[in-house]
């Protein structure tokens, strides 16, 4: 299994961010890929991705100025709440998962530490911004396996 560089820009190619461009900052220890949009440019928070789910190019960015001291694992888990049996007109269970899902104020404070640095290092490289905004897709004449990312 090929692990990315910090810096380097990967196509997210499942879930929400399906098609999107990120950069890659850190290979974490349980095997995942540390990532950000940057959040500010493309809508991409600060999270992990299996290596399954992402094409690697050979694009990269400088992240030398990038501080991930403050990431940990435990800040990406959601925190498993137990429900009691509910009615099925109650919709109290629905209203306390999605409070739960919500991003905490820690994550939120080192998404901002992180963009800013990665953001000025975007800027500097002509098209690099409309690169990252833009999506990555597919025609039917194209070849995915015959491409170099």
């Amino acid at each position: 299994m090929k692990l990315c560089k910090p810096g380097q820009i990967a196509i997210v190619l499942a879930g929400r961010n399906k098609g999107r461009r990120v950069v890659c900052l850190k290979n974490l220890k349980n095997g995942l890929i540390l990532c950000t949009g940057p959040y500010k440019m493309n809508g991409v928070p600060l999270r992990r991705f299996n290596r399954a789910y992402l094409i690697l190019t050979k694009t990269r960015v400088n992240v030398s100025k990038v501080d991930l001291s403050g990431v940990r694992e435990d800040m990406f888990r959601k925190k498993k709440l137990r429900f009691k049996k509910a009615h099925k007109d109650d919709f109290t269970q629905k209203k306390q998962r999605a409070r739960n899902t919500k991003r905490t104020k820690e994550l939120l404070a080192l998404q901002k530490k992180i963009d800013k640095p990665l953001m000025a290092s975007i800027r500097k490289i002509p098209r690099m911004q409309g690169y990252l905004k833009s999506f990555f897709t597919l025609t039917n004449t194209q070849r995915p396996h015959m491409m170099r990312f």
